[in-house]
């Protein structure tokens, strides 16, 4: 990638730590004695780190497989908003230089 790297910017999620509906079920499964884990995740809409696409909208707009995956791929700006309250909307003095 040269210059440039790969930065995960995904929310770990604790379904014990969660205000909003997130639980993780763990199970076994035997199939004809060929068994393994399974995981089922019920997680509220919304819920950590996301994608806010066109299908979200409207139902006939392009959904995440409609993407390539270098439209999720550019440059960015690291905004430290120390001043920003929590929930509350960015002013423009949260983001003058500190």
């Amino acid at each position: 990638m040269g210059k440039f790297r790969v930065v995960d910017l995904s929310k770990r999620l604790d379904p014990a730590n969660e205000q909003r509906r997130c639980t993780l079920r763990r199970f076994y499964v035997d199939v004809n004695g060929a068994g393994d884990y399974h995981s089922e995740m019920d997680l509220m809409s919304h819920l950590g780190t996301h994608l806010e696409l066109p299908y979200h909208h409207r139902t006939d707009w392009k959904d995440v497989s409609q993407f390539a995956i270098d439209a999720f791929v550019g440059r960015w700006i690291l905004l430290r908003l120390e001043t920003a309250r929590p929930n509350q909307i960015v002013r423009v003095e949260d983001l003058e230089p500190g």
